[in-house]
């Protein structure tokens, strides 16, 4: 999203977070003071920290912004994590602010006390469960992903803002690593599986079980971590991994997505990215490409003949971009080439759509060249009607052997339309020192991106 003052565009998240870590840290500076006392342990427990997207292991298997404007930019949700002492759980929170409130206390540094949001709402766990979190596109609310108490797969959540209330959209919404999509409460798309497959596999694994607890001697053919921590959730989730659909919710009915009769399985698609289109009627998804074509190894050539993850050879596992109508479950390729980490490049972001439905980003996929001659990735924009592709910027990587960097290297993490325009498209990057900072790019009357 995008948001306003003065006349210039401000970066969107990265403005949030810099804005409310400034508040906090300065009202917790100003309450420490006050009390006189050294900063204990128990004041870190407690201190509010951003959530950005983490398993439960801390392997980040996506990152989303912990602070995100809302579609018409009026309003901003942050969305925070601190430890209770006095109840040893997790509190995690969803706050949302008036960005005009927040404007208007920058700018009168007199000011005593941080801005008040206009609502908030907790939840309480043994540890951080919030894995995603999206606007609804009439920005009435957020819906998030999160991890159940019984820790073994995931539910969508809706919280209102209008009517400040919370409730469950969908109770089983697949497990770690599986995503989601919305556009509003009766338009979205999710992975996961039917409630009484999940009951009958969790019995199922309770009778496998109770039977090797009976059992004089145990065969162990999985893999050491069920041997050493047994009872870790995620048997469930093995259980039932072949048996997770895509499902869409289409004018709040729900529907298994079927490609000529068969259902839509987590084989078929990559459940990890899912970027609804605006009409709620089709989708873009990775999908695999299960004979690659041999021109690719040429077209599209790693950073360097050594780079390591490259698949784009003989054997190799390689994916690309596609559209999925939903109604009939086809599938079409958007760019009829691999994504960028395919070959070895960096590849960060999910695709998104423009907000009239017209135009999707995909950051980091290749790009045919019109001579045949080989090609560098890019972030791209398909305009769907046409089917066709235009490169924003082209994507860096490593020099030979892997050690130095090609000039001018940054790391890409975040690419979108401003404020949902298809002429406007916002990226993040951050450099080799960790500095962040976002670039503009401006579509021309000929079709060209031009930095704006």
């Amino acid at each position: 999203m995008s948001y306003f003052t003065s006349g210039k565009r401000v970066a969107g998240w990265v403005f949030a977070v810099c804005i409310l870590f400034y508040v906090w840290t300065w009202h917790a500076v100003t309450l420490a003071r006050q009390a006189k006392r050294p900063f204990t342990v128990s004041d870190d427990i407690g201190f509010n920290h951003f959530v950005s997207g983490s398993d439960p292991y801390g392997s980040a298997f996506q990152i989303y912004a912990p602070a995100q404007f809302s579609p018409n930019g009026e309003l901003l949700a942050v969305l925070t994590a601190r430890g209770r002492l006095d109840v040893s759980q997790v509190e995690e929170s969803l706050r949302f602010y008036r960005t005009q409130d927040i404007e208007t206390f920058l700018d009168r540094s007199d000011q005593s006390q941080p801005p008040t949001p206009v609502w908030a709402t907790s939840r309480l766990a043994k540890k951080e469960g919030i894995y995603d979190y999206r606007w609804l596109s009439d920005s009435s609310g957020v819906a998030l992903l999160e991890q159940t108490q019984k820790e073994s797969h995931q539910q969508i959540v809706l919280a209102d803002l209008r009517k400040k209330t919370t409730e469950v959209l969908v109770k089983d919404a697949g497990s770690w690593g599986d995503s989601f999509d919305i556009e509003d409460r009766e338009h979205y798309v999710y992975v996961g599986v039917g409630e009484a497959q999940r009951k009958e596999a969790e019995r199922s694994i309770e009778r496998e079980r109770e039977a090797e607890r009976r059992a004089s001697i145990r065969v162990f053919t999985g893999s050491v971590w069920d041997l050493v921590l047994p009872e870790v959730p995620g048997a469930v989730d093995r259980f039932l991994s072949d048996k997770k659909r895509l499902w869409i919710v289409a004018r709040g009915k729900r529907t298994e997505v079927k490609n000529n009769g068969t259902v839509l399985g987590v084989s078929d698609f990559n459940s990890s990215t899912l970027a609804l289109a605006p009409d709620g009627q089709s989708l873009v998804t990775k999908l695999p490409v299960k004979d690659m074509p041999q021109s690719w190894e040429r077209l599209y050539p790693p950073p360097y003949s050594t780079a390591p993850y490259n698949e784009m050879h003989a054997g190799g596992s390689v994916s690309q971009y596609a559209w999925i109508d939903l109604k009939t479950g086809s599938a079409q390729s958007l760019t009829d080439a691999p994504l960028s980490g395919d070959a070895g490049w960096q590849d960060g972001g999910s695709p998104s759509w423009s907000s009239d439905g017209q135009s999707v980003l995909l950051p980091g996929t290749f790009v045919k060249s019109q001579d045949g001659t080989p090609a560098r990735p890019c972030i791209a924009v398909v305009d769907v009607a046409t089917n066709r592709s235009s490169c924003m910027e082209r994507l860096r990587g490593h020099k030979e052997g892997g050690i130095e960097f090609e000039e001018g290297y940054h790391y890409i993490f975040a690419a979108r339309f401003a404020a949902g325009d298809r002429n406007l498209v916002e990226i993040y990057s951050t450099d080799r020192d960790g500095a962040q900072w976002p670039t503009e790019y401006r579509r021309t009357g000929k079709g060209n991106w031009e930095v704006g």
